[in-house]
Order: C-alpha cells, then sequence, then structure tokens
C-alpha cells in the first residue's frame, strides 16, 4: 500500500564537506538546524516530521539522501538500497534566510517484518551556491547525518558486552558488542575502583545489532596515572544504563 507522507514524530552527526570550487575566499556553511536530530519509524507511527531550520542571512539550496547504515569491521558503512520501503520528502528543496523547511520521512509501503531492527541514516547536505565567473578557492558545505530507525515491535533492553584494553601511549580503549535486536547509543562512562581511581567520559557511539564497535575512551582527557588492574563500571545508553566490573586488559 502506497502512504502519503503527511504526518510525524521521533536522533544525528554534522559533517563540515570542504568543496573544492572556484570562489574568492572560504564561504562558511550555512546555518542550519535540524530537529529532531534522530527519527524512530515504528508500526502505529510510520511517518515522522523533520523540522530544518536556516538561521543564516542568505537561501540555501538541500539535497537529501537516505542511506542503509550497517557496522562492519569497526567501521560505519553506508550503502544506496533501492528496497529500504523509505521515503524522504521532499528529496530537494531551497529553504529561505530565516525560514524553515518541514522534512517529511515514511515508509513508502507496508513493512512486513517487524521482528528486526533496521538502521538508515538521512544526509541532509547544503549544495554550494554556482561561483562567479574567475572567483578561486574553497567553499565549505554542511552535511547533517539523521539517524533514522525502524525497531522491532517487541524488544528489550540490548545485550552487550564490553572489554577494556589499556593500550599504552595509545590510551585506554573500550570495545562494545551488541547481541541484541535492536541498537545502542552509549553516551556516558563511568569508572571507579576500590584503589581511588575514577575516571568519567562522555560518548556519542553507536553499535548497532550485530555490530563490535572499539573507541577511545580518554582521547579528550588522557589518563596519566597507573590503571587499576579492575574497575566498576556504569555506561549510560539510550537503552538504559549498565552497571558491573571489567578487568582492564593490558
Amino acid at each position: 500500500m502506497t502512504k502519503s507522507l503527511m504526518g510525524g514524530h521521533a536522533f544525528g552527526l554534522a559533517l563540515l564537506l570542504v568543496v573544492l570550487v572556484p570562489t574568492s575566499a572560504v564561504h562558511a556553511a550555512a546555518s542550519l538546524v535540524v530537529r529532531p536530530t534522530r527519527v524512530v519509524i515504528t508500526e502505529d507511527q510510520d511517518i515522522v516530521a523533520i523540522t530544518v531550520d536556516n538561521q543564516g542571512d542568505t537561501e540555501t539550496a538541500i539535497q537529501m539522501q537516505l542511506m542503509k547504515w550497517s557496522q562492519r569491521d569497526g567501521e560505519d558503512v553506508y550503502e544506496p538500497s533501492d528496497d529500504m520501503g523509505l521515503m524522504a520528502c521532499p528529496p530537494l528543496f531551497v529553504v529561505g534566510a530565516g525560514s524553515t523547511q518541514i522534512v517529511r520521512v515514511g515508509l513508502e509501503q507496508d513493512r512486513k517484518n517487524w521482528n528486526s531492527e533496521e538502521a538508515y541514516r538521512l544526509f541532509i547536505q547544503e549544495i554550494p551556491p554556482e561561483p562567479a565567473e574567475g572567483e578561486t578557492g574553497v567553499q565549505v558545505a554542511l552535511r547533517i547525518g539523521v539517524p533514522v530507525f525502524l525497531p522491532p515491535k517487541d524488544f528489550s533492553q540490548p545485550n552487550l558486552t564490553w572489554h577494556m584494553e589499556s593500550r599504552g601511549a595509545a590510551g585506554l580503549w573500550m570495545t562494545v558488542s551488541n547481541s541484541g535486536t535492536v541498537h545502542a547509543l552509549v553516551s556516558g562512562v563511568q569508572l571507579s575502583s576500590r584503589s581511588g581511581f575514577r575516571f568519567a567520559a562522555s560518548a556519542h557511539q553507536y553499535v548497532l545489532p550485530g555490530a563490535t564497535m572499539s573507541w577511545r575512551l580518554d582521547g579528550l582527557n588522557p589518563i596519566s596515572g597507573p590503571l587499576p588492574d579492575t574497575v566498576e563500571f556504569q555506561i549510560s545508553t539510550d537503552q538504559g544504563l549498565y552497571e558491573g566490573s571489567l578487568p582492564i586488559g593490558k
């Protein structure tokens, strides 16, 4: 059954793309604000409205692209998919200075399988204006990637396993494996030990079902002292709080 994208509900990553085009100077990217920064489409709410605000002083042309999202060998992978059954409308538009554009994301047809989660990224990308003749330089374009999730109808907190490893001068690393049926977004990590060791770090790391991801925990605040052999952890995610103890591999 074909659906009309006329309704809405609801997560995001913003990238600056350096586009080599002839222009007389470095032009800053448009001032865009996208809400919400994550989209969840369910059987009961299969159309979501996204607001794109242009807070700049010039009109901006925008192109949208939906990509299938997976994670392989610890990396995010984005691929086009002809049968994903999702649609973003309108795919191309111009939003005036100080104006707002409503974008709708939804199912083109009824989804038959609501037993496993599917993940996508909706890339909202500025199209740089045509340069004036004879101008040279670099132009910067804004690209925002909004996660789009189609979760299973019935699911529980993801089954996550954790591994901590000290890599010497490369810092403290955490590896998370997700054997559940839905994603997890790790947002914060707190570590402690009986010896008085304390460490806290914010994070913004998605781990999709069936995937394993690793990242450095202390990149912004390197740990200078010795690490304990075992730590107690509290890990905050969008699916709940996880607690336990872990040895630190060395």
